[in-house]
């Protein structure tokens, strides 16, 4: 009995001891979780510890008073208080969030206010007012000015910044983003994406992510609105920006170009408190986002308190601002500004701030829009108007400006006539790549054709996934807008005969309809190749949009590109027919073979069947057509096709002359 419970008892222990290593074991792996690190994050909090300009967020406390500085009117930095609520800890991944309610300026009256946005807070401790961070977060329709200030830790982390000796690695600004970027998940959807025959807005493909700015509810906790000041632009144009910019969390003012350089607004510098300009757009039209600096750390600059794009690494110009005035709302409040010069480049842009260096400014992109209305009684001039700007680089504000700039010089002075005719001209320069061009004529259509001509490449070769994107040399755009339509329907397609022989012409008629115009035939010719096989056909007659497609169909290899210059040579591709010309297609029935977008016409059937087994990668069989193009007076829209028989010697043939669309 003794030896049973001799045992028992020393099974109790191994069973006690068992559980105490079970026990110790969590400890250790819920130790090893809390000890999860962030190294740029880190070094920030070593810096701040040693430091006597900063102070860590750990250490304030309910009640704790302080102040922060900003700008309400010129470039004058004033105080406002800031009484400590609370501190929320891990209310983001690795971030925290400083609660605070503002007083004085009227802030009780007005709320937090956008443009506010980086100005820096201080609390006194240990007999010094120590920097605690920035003002940054709101709630919509505050009754009182409270706020959320993202913690200084958070945004010298920015880069590395807290880490002088350790610079944070950063990611090209130029690599390939297919995916986050633009919201598609692969290369080939991309690609079909910006090479679809149609005229779309290319710009909905480069919307960027929702920003929780714009999003969720009032009871939401976001980043407060970045204002954007909008110089030079319309009624039109400020409705298609401020619905672009929205998921950004961007509202843009229309605020004029400018101000006077005298007095405090002459040798205004970026200074803590001060208010601080990103411009995206100077020249005949200004849109710059406003915000507040935070710190200076030798030439560096700290800012907004939270993000810009959040992308990274950015380009963007920066320099200081003036306050014309703060205009108190029901909803949002916000600083009506201007830019005073450009001293310096943003160059990094993440969630809790932006950073950028004090010096060397990067270049924009030089842009003009030329304009001829021909619309005037003849005993007048054409009336011209010539708009110059400069854009700042960027994969998808770059494309985004250069359409609003377009339409607003179009549509800023009156509108095009209601039965219309717009020839355009567009050019962008790659510099090494080459120049893209692309020119047509629409009616009835303002300049939706323009613009999709002028983005579908900025869109394209800005945000390729094959390479580093070319550098932007210039853009320049040519519009002439007549009153009047030439739109006409295709209705049918007849040819004067059902059977031909290789190397014969064919005749027809093609019947077209012009807006409000009585319908008439329009007499047409088509030469056969010699060495057409004999079978049946059908040769279409069809406007350009119908024949861009066709031609993708027939050669997909051609819009299948793997390197940044086959994407260039692809777009070039997909806006080279024109709509003021009649095309004829007589596809082929001979099946040929392509890698890639090497094409072997002659390579014999036997040999295709071979690679065509082996599956070979980027292989695709195509087909040619034989195309004619007729210059015509109308734009058609339309296609009909017309059956004929091929034969060795076929009775005779009545043949007419080629002759232009009348």
């Amino acid at each position: 009995m003794t030896h049973l419970r001799s045992r028992g008892f020393l099974g109790c222990c191994l069973v006690l001891w068992f559980c105490t290593q079970l026990a110790g074991g969590a400890e250790e792996t819920i130790s090893a979780v809390k000890g999860s690190s962030d190294d740029r994050l880190a070094a920030a909090r070593r810096l701040v510890d040693r430091s006597n300009k900063y102070l860590h967020h750990s250490h304030l406390r309910r009640g704790m008073k302080g102040y922060g500085l900003t700008v309400l009117a010129g470039t004058e930095l004033v105080r406002f208080g800031v009484d400590i609520v609370s501190v929320m800890y891990k209310w983001g991944p690795h971030q925290d969030a400083i609660l605070a309610k503002l007083s004085g300026h009227n802030l009780e009256k007005s709320g937090i206010i956008a443009g506010m946005s980086g100005s820096p807070c201080y609390v006194r401790h240990e007999g010094r007012d120590k920097l605690i961070g920035a003002v940054a977060f709101g709630w919509s329709a505050q009754k009182e000015p409270l706020c959320g200030i993202q913690p200084i830790t958070q945004m010298l982390a920015i880069a590395g910044l807290g880490d002088r000796d350790k610079p944070a690695a950063t990611q090209p600004a130029s690599a390939p983003a297919v995916g986050m970027a633009t919201g598609w998940h692969n290369v080939d959807e991309f690609v079909q994406a910006v090479l679809v025959p149609e005229k779309i807005d290319f710009c909905k493909l480069m919307a960027p992510r929702q920003n929780f700015t714009s999003g969720g509810t009032g009871a939401m906790l976001r980043p407060l609105p970045i204002p954007v000041m909008v110089g030079g632009a319309g009624g039109r144009s400020m409705a298609l920006l401020a619905e672009a910019l929205k998921p950004a969390g961007m509202i843009p003012l229309q605020a004029g170009v400018g101000i006077s350089q005298e007095g405090s607004a002459k040798d205004a510098k970026l200074v803590p408190g001060g208010a601080m300009s990103v411009p995206m757009v100077t020249g005949d039209a200004s849109y710059s986002a406003v915000g507040t600096v935070t710190d200076i750390i030798g030439d560096r600059v700290l800012a907004f308190g939270h993000g810009f794009y959040s992308y990274g690494e950015a380009k963007f110009p920066m320099g200081p601002a003036y306050v014309n005035t703060v205009v108190s709302h029901l909803f949002t409040s916000f600083k009506l500004a201007s830019d005073l010069r450009i001293t310096g480049t943003l160059d990094r842009d993440e969630m809790v701030g932006v950073a950028g260096r004090i010096g060397p400014v990067p270049s924009m992109i030089p842009m003009t829009v030329d304009l001829v209305w021909v619309d005037l009684p003849e005993k007048h001039e054409h009336h011209r108007q010539s708009y110059s700007y400069n854009i700042v680089r960027h994969r998808w504000m770059t494309p985004l400006m250069a359409s609003l700039l377009t339409e607003d010089a179009v549509w800023q002075w009156r509108y095009p006539p209601r039965r219309h005719t717009i020839r355009h001209e567009v050019t962008v320069d790659f510099k090494d790549l080459g120049r893209y061009q692309a020119s047509n004529v629409v009616s009835d259509r303002d300049v939706f054709s323009t613009v999709s001509d002028l983005v579908r490449p900025l869109v394209a070769m800005l945000n390729n996934p094959f390479g580093e994107p070319p550098e932007v040399q210039s853009i320049a755009v040519k519009v002439e807008i007549d009153k009047g339509t030439l739109a006409a329907d295709l209705l049918d397609f007849k040819l004067d005969g059902k059977i031909y022989r290789p190397g014969q012409t064919i005749t027809g008629k093609v019947t077209v309809r012009p807006f409000r115009k009585e319908r008439f035939d329009m007499p047409v010719s088509f030469s056969l190749p010699e060495d057409i096989p004999v079978g049946s056909y059908e040769l279409t007659a069809c406007d350009y949009m119908v024949a861009s497609a066709s031609l993708g169909r027939e050669m997909p290899h051609r819009y299948k590109p793997r390197t940044v210059k086959q994407l260039f040579g692809s777009l070039q591709r997909a806006v080279a027919l024109r709509g003021d010309r009649l095309y004829l297609r007589l596809p082929l029935k001979a099946k040929h073979l392509a890698i890639e977008q090497q094409e072997f016409a002659d390579l014999p059937e036997s040999k295709q069947a071979m690679v065509r087994q082996a599956k070979k990668l980027d292989t695709d069989s195509f087909t040619v057509a034989v195309v004619r193009d007729f210059p015509c007076r109308y734009v058609l829209k339309g296609s009909a096709k017309a059956p004929l028989e091929i034969q060795e010697t076929p009775g005779e043939i009545p043949v007419r002359g080629q002759e232009d669309c009348r």
